[in-house]
């Protein structure tokens, strides 16, 4: 059970993986910050309205998507801070 002030990253790939979704989708109902990560237009993660946070690396070229979720994990597990 997660107590206030804990998190969750998970880095599934959610276009290809459901369960990604319904990970995200049980962390809102449990009131926990909800971020995403995804390329090209921001597929199925774009219709959800309900997401705290989405960052879209706006290219179709894999190896510039890969560079560019880098940063952003960086950024993001920096924000968040590490585990203890």
């Amino acid at each position: 059970m997660l107590r206030p002030l804990e998190r969750i990253v998970d880095l599934l790939d959610p276009e290809l993986n459901q369960i990604h979704n319904m990970d995200l989708e049980e962390a809102r109902r449990r009131g926990l910050l909800t971020c995403a990560l995804t390329g090209y237009d921001g597929g199925r993660l774009a219709e959800l309205d309900w997401l705290d946070h989405l960052l879209i690396a706006r290219s179709d070229y894999i190896p510039r998507l890969q560079e560019a979720h880098a940063t952003m994990y960086h950024l993001l597990l920096e924000a968040v801070g590490s585990p203890r």
